[in-house]
């Protein structure tokens, strides 16, 4: 597979929605790296509203443009029952934006206390499953001196 975007990740999510044969909002099988892009970038998953994000200059014409700070937006926290959470898509939000200027690493980096009485412990978000117990350990053993 060749990935030639920008966001490498939401390429290969769409390909795979595609091969599923997942249909899209519209009905359609073929998905877009934009619009995984759309669905990942949208705060309502979180619970949260932003008002305003379109809006219309013409009535006559009835074209819907996007909002480029022409009108005030009103962004309103836990406006309804989350989906996802504020955590994780917070989370999604920092490596979307990591890629997006250049960063090729999607995982947290694990930090690791390096002096004092917790020297070696690793902090742990429970939220973060990629990790596994050897990650951990080698983290760990970095700055304890410690081998497995």
């Amino acid at each position: 597979m060749i990935i030639t975007g920008l966001f490498p990740v939401t390429e290969v999510i769409a390909e795979t929605l595609t091969t599923l044969g997942r249909q899209t909002k519209l009905g359609n099988t073929k998905w877009s790296s934009a619009s995984v892009l759309n669905i990942l970038r949208n705060e309502r998953h979180c619970g949260d509203i932003r008002a305003w994000k379109t809006h219309t200059p013409d009535f006559l014409s009835q074209k819907s443009v996007k909002n480029r700070n022409d009108k005030p937006q009103y962004y309103r926290r836990n406006h309804h029952e989350a989906i996802i959470l504020r955590d994780d898509f917070i989370a999604v939000q920092q490596m979307l934006d990591n890629a997006k200027y250049g960063g090729r690493k999607f995982l947290p980096q694990l930090r690791v206390i390096s002096d004092g009485a917790l020297q070696g412990f690793v902090s742990v978000n429970p939220r973060w499953g990629a990790f596994k117990a050897e990650d951990y350990r080698a983290a760990s053993s970095s700055v304890s001196g410690e081998r497995k």
